[in-house]
């Protein structure tokens, strides 16, 4: 099993490894002072929705011109930078549940993005996305995939150019098992960025010796392969468990998993 670990929220300029290992708990800190403009729960945000929130602010759609994606965390992120899982899968679920956040599929069915649920529909308009909302009311609000059947309810006669603008624009993708996966424009550039980035992230940890190097050195690289700094994917191959930190005296260091 991976070690525990969190990886902060980092700004333009990269920060010293010492300022990174306390970043977190100031982040967070700072985020309950400005918790207005946090989806409150129960008064002041959980350590899952500061981080939410703090790896959300950090994404930049506009590294992918003309996607169309929405700002968005992925949920491997968040585990990055709260040392509790199982209250990440907790609050965000909860968040979900409530209305506030969306989980959007980007791999496998655990594999999602969150995406503020009011930010979602904004986007989601025109007379095709309007039925697609009529049909996820009906059915489940929070579902991460509908049935056909469903959607051409909500759509009536123009179900099939309906559904056919739906796939072509991104918000619905084909499921396997049948029906469609809610997705949104933009997922296709991001997939292929992420793969590219962390690929090429996995590739230099593994020609180095002991398959390890400093924290403070993965900070400085540049990926040539993915428009994405390198925090979008150390955060999000330590929360899936492809890389872990491991915490020495002098220094921190990731390490590939093996």
């Amino acid at each position: 099993m991976p070690r525990q670990h969190t990886l902060a929220p980092t700004p333009q300029a990269p920060r010293t490894t010492l300022a990174l290992l306390h970043a977190t708990r100031r982040t967070f800190a700072r985020k309950r002072r400005s918790s207005a403009r946090l989806p409150l729960l129960d008064g002041l945000p959980s350590d899952a929705a500061a981080g939410l929130a703090a790896v959300r602010a950090d994404f930049d759609a506009d590294l992918l011109p003309g996607s169309g994606l929405i700002a968005l965390a992925l949920r491997s992120q968040v585990y990055a930078v709260v040392a509790d899982r199982a209250e990440v899968d907790t609050e965000l679920d909860r968040m979900r549940r409530a209305g506030l956040e969306r989980f959007v599929r980007v791999g496998s069915e655990e594999d999602v993005a969150v995406v503020a649920e009011s930010e979602y529909r904004r986007k989601l308009d025109g007379t095709a996305g309007r039925a697609l909302l009529r049909a996820l009311e009906k059915e489940n609000r929070q579902a991460m995939w509908i049935g056909k059947a469903a959607l051409e309810e909500a759509a009536g006669r123009a179900a099939d150019s309906t559904v056919k603008q739906l796939v072509r624009s991104g918000w619905l993708e084909n499921r396997r098992e049948g029906g469609f996966w809610i997705g949104m424009p933009g997922l296709g550039a991001l997939r292929k960025a992420r793969a590219a980035g962390n690929r090429e992230l996995k590739t230099l940890l593994a020609r180095r010796p002991y398959r390890e190097m400093l924290l403070s050195d993965v900070e400085q690289l540049h990926l040539r392969k993915s428009p994405f700094g390198v925090t979008f994917h150390l955060r999000d191959m330590l929360g899936a468990g492809t890389l872990e930190v491991i915490r020495t005296t002098a220094a921190p260091l990731v390490r590939l998993c093996d």
